[in-house]
């Protein structure tokens, strides 16, 4: 095909043509622009409400882990209580395990707590058998040691029999 335009106007076409050809890339880019932001927002929400669902999650595990945790504060009281078979008076219920539970902790297999007794001014008469001396000692070692303990009282009388000793301390516990 022979083209039979002036110079002028085959340039002013070709003008034409690149504007055209520029506003068509105008246009591919607005939409693209458009589609990558609705992208990013649909991005965005999903990893928002992901979010907001392991939050939500998150808060009904330690709700459910709370639970558990108070769970185990009763089994330890039910065990103290299985422990201490006769307990008279005692300090409310939520500082009894928390007071007491370090006696667990020390207490030795060789040496048995048989009662418990404890009084408002939180003064803690224990009466304890142990089977040998030097287990007794080391366990009143241990009990001297404790940061929880005041005004231990430990019986002289007890030091002299070298087995099957049977025995009541007493001592405070700092609040």
């Amino acid at each position: 095909m022979i083209n039979l335009l002036f110079k002028e106007e085959k340039e002013k076409n070709k003008k034409e043509r690149n504007l055209k050809i520029l506003l068509i890339w105008e246009v591919y880019f607005i939409w693209f622009s458009l589609f990558f932001l609705i992208f990013l927002s649909l991005i965005y929400i999903f990893l928002f409400l992901n979010f907001e669902k392991t939050k939500i999650v998150y808060s009904e595990k330690s709700k459910v882990l709370e639970f558990s945790y108070f769970q185990e504060i009763k089994e330890k009281k039910e065990n103290l209580s299985q422990l201490f078979p006769r307990i008279f008076n005692f300090l409310p219920e939520e500082n009894l395990v928390e007071n007491l539970d370090f006696l667990l902790k020390i207490k030795p297999e060789t040496i048995d707590y048989l009662e418990l007794s404890l009084n408002q001014e939180n003064q803690v008469f224990l009466r304890i058998f142990a089977s040998k001396r030097d287990d007794l000692l080391a366990w009143k070692e241990k009990i001297e040691k404790e940061k929880k303990i005041l005004d231990f009282n430990f019986p002289l009388e007890a030091l002299f029999q070298k087995e099957n000793i049977d025995l009541t301390v007493s001592f405070k516990i700092k609040k």
